[in-house]
């Protein structure tokens, strides 16, 4: 959620960053002293001083534009429609900026680190005219509203925010920690696993390409809309591609023996997917075990492997000069998926509570900013 002004306290005064419609000044505006640098001339100038740029660090340059503690405000490619990442930050010292970031100078009424809370999290969406490539030119940045209190309140309320903010990014520290130590937990219980099918006298050996079967699609790309059937969407990656799903037409869907396994560059790892038709995107590989196989073995197998090192399509390469080995009773192997299912269950709800924590943690900082700036902190 971004951040809505609602009408000051009394005692404080209304500005904008510009000085427009009226209003005073809180800031000065020293975006004729930006340079941008592009990277292969960066590569050449390459130094100690930090070239920044609309979120942040972009890398190092051999000389600087500024010495003295600023606001940098993002003018293109900002956060204006996450709701959750700031659209501001500070800098301090001898730096470089770009021209995609604003630069501000808090004027001397003005506390700098008061001046970049007000903007961080504020709503901007209604200055920016274009969404589909959001950019917050200048004449609308100086039109962003900053409530101005005394300055000694500025910085009671500043060391506020940021002791409350300081535990905010402890708590996402531990929680990024205890689900890194869990995934960490069932990499390690995957490959114990499979170490001790490897040294089982009760196992045998397929070749890779014995093991599995290949599902080919004879569709060629299929678009999101031919994924559909009966409202159910298809499966997405992180990067939002499609990667698997449900399609009507009987010539480009293969039906069972499903559940299948499915990996590519695509997915960004591999999958397991149930379902009663399934067709692959382009660059993604369906596969389902041989029947001497379980296809949940065959699924944390493939889970062993480290396939993201080489990249998964290169690696599927590879795979086809390996041999799987596991064990000859399908009852053993099923013990080895129940134990993995096991320990993936809980991680899958240990990240089920981390998204709700991070949902309630993500709305914490607005919600304080708003009682900051209503003069309730």
């Amino acid at each position: 959620m971004r951040l809505l002004l609602d009408e000051i306290p009394t005692g404080w005064e209304l500005r904008n960053l510009g000085g427009v419609d009226g209003l005073a000044p809180a800031c000065e505006f020293l975006d004729h002293m930006r340079v941008p640098v592009n990277s292969t001339e960066r590569a050449k100038r390459h130094g100690p001083y930090p070239y920044y740029g609309a979120n942040g660090l972009q890398g190092q340059i051999d000389n600087f534009l500024f010495d003295e503690p600023l606001v940098l405000l993002a003018e293109d490619g900002g956060f204006f429609f996450d709701g959750e990442r700031p659209v501001s930050y500070r800098v301090d010292g001898k730096c470089w900026v770009n021209n995609h970031a604003h630069v501000l100078r808090a004027l001397p009424d003005v506390d700098r680190d008061w001046l970049h809370w007000v903007i961080a999290f504020q709503d901007l969406t209604h200055l920016i005219p274009e969404p589909i490539r959001p950019k917050l030119n200048q004449s609308n940045a100086k039109r962003i509203r900053v409530p101005v209190p005394p300055l000694a309140e500025q910085r009671r309320l500043v060391g506020r925010i940021e002791a409350l903010t300081g535990r905010l990014a402890q708590a996402r520290q531990a929680r990024r920690a205890a689900l890194t130590e869990a995934e960490a937990m069932l990499e390690s219980a995957i490959k114990s696993a499979f170490h001790a099918v490897e040294s089982d006298d009760d196992s045998a050996d397929l070749p890779f390409d014995e093991a599995i079967v290949r599902l080919q699609s004879r569709g060629g790309k299929l678009r999101t809309s031919e994924y559909k059937e009966e409202g159910r969407l298809p499966i997405v990656d992180q990067g939002q591609k499609l990667i698997c799903g449900y399609t009507n037409e009987t010539e480009r869907h293969f039906q069972g023996p499903l559940p299948v396994v499915i990996f590519g560059d695509h997915t960004r790892n591999v999958k397991f997917v149930d379902f009663d038709f399934a067709v692959g995107a382009d660059g993604v590989v369906l596969m389902r075990s041989c029947e001497r196989i379980e296809p949940k073995f065959l699924y944390y197998w493939l889970c062993s492997r480290e396939l993201h090192q080489l990249g998964y399509s290169r690696h599927f390469k590879l795979l086809h000069e390996e041999t799987i080995r596991f064990p000859n009773d399908q009852a053993a192997q099923e013990g080895i998926t129940d134990k993995l299912d096991a320990l993936a269950a809980k991680l899958d709800e240990l990240r089920r509570l981390q998204q709700e924590v991070q949902a309630e943690l993500a709305a914490f900082t607005p919600a304080l900013l708003a009682k900051a700036f209503r003069g309730e902190l």
